[in-house]
């Protein structure tokens, strides 16, 4: 009996662990035979063949493999999920967007890759905790061309594949079914000594499919090369050649060492140009307010530095209520809520928070004997305030124009990716138009002067104020600071809550970066007043809002027709490194400055 109720128990687990490991992996109710196309590029519809779709139903189809591109070392366990629906029971369509072509060709400058695996598709479960329905075709082979190559990148790319056939020791020809044919053949070449012959259809190059000259670019610091090749009267082959002697033309193993050496020459040049002045400046100002500040309570110059930043974040129940408005509008633009149109969103939350600043500043100008404002002092501070609001939308223009777009998920999805993909690094100008908007943020508006000259504030304007300064950093930050891409994440990988909540999460906390940075240039340089800002304004501020979009589109156009294209990369690295250096430096610098026993006085680098 006991033997009988052990052998029960035991059968009860097994079945247990076996609907356990059921539940585990979704089960395959889909069947997949066939794909419509199988060279694709953006705008292209991918239709999968089958039987079992859920008419009316989306879908998610994913691609699990390796993906080859010619001139770059493979990329193995590559997935990718993009959206599809269902036309028919036996029809799933899925739009190719350009996003997954830039994803599967692996960015900038290259023109086509090569899939290699396996085509996955799932449906959602009707009930909520049940396995998605999913199906599989195996052994799948795309072809994706980008549409986001310069005429320069070919021809470099070409340029490269014609070394090549000269290493090898072959001439090529395009042949009548698009692969590229060997019309001529060097007597002792590398190509003849692994058997290839005149007339011989090359057909791919270590996993990629030939179809121009341009591809055919081996993998870098590769010493063998595979060849598939087709003979008129046999079977398509497979031979191998020795390259370990090619070095290629273009210097994609320098970025690292190119970005490095970048960095460093930024990081000299701006110790030695004012603005390295500017900066030492700066943390006089910095450490000499923290010392101001030291009481018996606070002997610490750092406890004293954070106590004196607390002072100029937001105190008053009006501060908080401002902060809390623009956080919630910026929340809403992440998660997709359209105020009038995704386009206009962005323009329209900046026209807002500025229309809304201007009229706080001109409600503070200077009073007459009744206590009412002076109508031509409320109007100059108002165009001072819209001035002021000037670099923020130069920086969103700036980042428009290589976008393409104003939309919040567009601008993210532009500089997904690791950091350095942010608009912020893409060159010279771009980092000018993001210190300009946040130096803009620095005066207060809802601060002014009496009639003897002392400064008065406005509380009931706090809650404009504060509302501004974070629209217009979140602006900043969707902009030119990634938005609500997550170094890491890849840029499709959106569409449920939880990514948009992450996405959200992400761009609430780099907009509190920003007021925080802005916090503590408040305190260092004290309460700046909109008429202490008057000749920076006009002097600076207008002609460098205007000048910056025309100078980055003239920047964009040449890194797509110059050997700029081919370091984008780097330079992107490079400023980054910079940017990374200089902000440690200063953190250093800073904390030997507090720690120093006498106080350093310097005077003001812009007199």
């Amino acid at each position: 009996m006991q033997v009988k109720l052990k052998l029960a128990l035991l059968l009860a687990l097994l079945l247990l662990v076996s609907s356990c490991l059921d539940q585990q992996h979704p089960p395959g109710l889909l069947q997949l035979t066939d794909l419509s196309t199988r060279e694709l590029s953006a705008g292209d519809e991918l239709r999968l063949l089958g039987a079992g779709f859920p008419e009316g139903r989306s879908a998610r189809v994913t691609l699990r493999g390796d993906v080859f591109r010619p001139g770059a070392p493979p990329e193995r366990d590559f997935e990718l999920s993009f959206p599809a629906q269902t036309l028919t029971p036996h029809v799933l369509e899925a739009v190719v967007s350009e996003d997954v072509v830039t994803r599967l060709c692996g960015g900038p400058g290259v023109q086509r890759a090569t899939f290699r695996g396996d085509i996955v598709a799932a449906f959602a479960p009707r009930k909520s905790g049940a396995a998605p329905v999913t199906g599989a075709l195996e052994g799948v082979v795309l072809d994706l061309e980008s549409s986001r190559v310069s005429a320069l990148e070919r021809d470099q790319a070409a340029s490269e594949g014609q070394r090549f056939a000269s290493f090898l020791g072959i001439e090529l020809a395009h042949g009548s079914t698009g692969a590229l044919r060997i019309a001529k053949l060097q007597d002792g070449s590398r190509a003849q000594e692994v058997g290839l012959q005149p007339g011989d259809l090359l057909e791919e190059l270590s996993g990629v499919r030939l179809r121009s000259l341009a591809d055919f670019v081996p993998p870098p610091r590769a010493s063998m090369a595979r060849v598939g090749l087709r003979r008129a009267g046999h079977q398509s082959a497979t031979v191998a050649v020795e390259i370990a002697g090619f070095r290629p033309g273009v210097l994609s193993d320098l970025v690292p060492a190119l970005s490095l050496l970048g960095g460093l020459t930024l990081l000299l040049l701006l110790a030695i140009s004012p603005l390295g002045r500017c900066f030492a400046w700066f943390e006089l100002k910095l450490a000499q307010r923290a010392r101001e500040l030291r009481s018996p309570s606070r002997t610490s110059p750092a406890r004293a530095l954070v106590h004196g930043v607390a002072t100029a974040l937001p105190s008053a129940a009006g501060a908080h209520a401002g902060v809390a408005l623009g956080s919630s509008l910026l929340a809403l633009s992440a998660f997709g809520v359209t105020l009038v149109a995704r386009e206009l969103d962005l323009l329209l939350l900046l026209l807002m928070g500025g229309t809304a600043l201007c009229c706080a500043a001109s409600l503070t100008g200077p009073r007459n004997e009744q206590g009412l404002v002076k109508l031509a002092s409320a109007a100059y501070r108002g165009l001072l305030a819209a001035l002021l609001q000037l670099p923020i939308a130069a920086a969103l223009m700036v980042s428009a124009l290589d976008a393409g777009s104003l939309r919040v998920d567009d601008l993210s999805e532009a500089q997904a990716g690791a950091f350095w993909n942010y608009s912020a690094f893409r060159s010279p100008l771009h980092f000018a138009a993001f210190a300009a908007g946040v130096l803009s943020l620095i005066p207060e508006v809802g601060t002014a002067s009496d009639s003897a000259g002392r400064a008065r504030r406005w509380p009931a304007l706090a809650v404009v104020e504060w509302a501004q300064l974070v629209l217009a950093a979140g602006v900043l930050s969707i902009a030119l600071l990634g938005g609500t891409s997550l170094t890491g994440a890849s840029e499709l990988a959106r569409g449920s809550g939880v990514e948009q909540l992450i996405g959200t999460v992400v761009l609430v906390t780099k907009t509190l970066v920003l007021v925080l940075v802005v916090s503590v240039g408040r305190f260092a340089l004290g309460s700046v007043r909109l008429e202490a800002c008057e000749a920076l304004l006009f002097k600076a501020a207008l002609p460098i809002s205007v000048l910056l979009p025309l100078l980055t589109r003239l920047w964009t156009l040449a890194a797509e027709s110059a050997l700029l294209a081919t370091y984008r990369s780097a330079a992107a690295l490079a400023l980054c490194a910079a940017a990374a250096a200089a902000l440690l430096l200063f953190v250093r610098r800073m904390a030997q400055r507090l720690r120093a026993p006498r106080p350093e006085f310097g005077i003001n680098p812009w007199i």
